[in-house]
């Protein structure tokens, strides 16, 4: 279900608008997945799909950093997908940020 919505918003505004990324912010909410290859195939489905879905094997996807409450596999399957996936690039690495900086809810 979620990559639909990636689907529909690619198919909609690509023609209009053109596109020369996706910034990846995928892979947090896999911190409960110890299988780090697991992870990684997950990202390179969903990017696989989009490229198929667009037509443009080529696209560029560039990958946030975060290891999710300290998860090893989580990084360590980022930093896989940047060195290993065609055209992948490394994004923000936001565990350079301070604690307070990464927080999301509202105080």
């Amino acid at each position: 279900m979620p990559y639909a919505n990636l689907r529909n918003s690619l198919k909609r505004y690509v023609a209009h608008t053109g596109l020369r990324a996706i910034l990846s912010d995928h892979g947090q909410d896999d911190w409960t997945e110890k299988n780090e290859d697991l992870i990684v195939t997950n990202y390179q489905t969903w990017f696989h799909q989009a490229r198929l879905d667009l037509g443009f094997e080529k696209l560029a996807v560039v990958v946030n950093r975060q290891s999710y409450r300290d998860r090893i596999q989580v990084r360590g399957a980022q930093e896989r997908v940047i060195r290993e996936g065609a055209y992948c690039f490394a994004g923000p690495d936001y565990d350079t940020l301070e604690i307070v900086d990464r927080r999301t809810e509202s105080t």
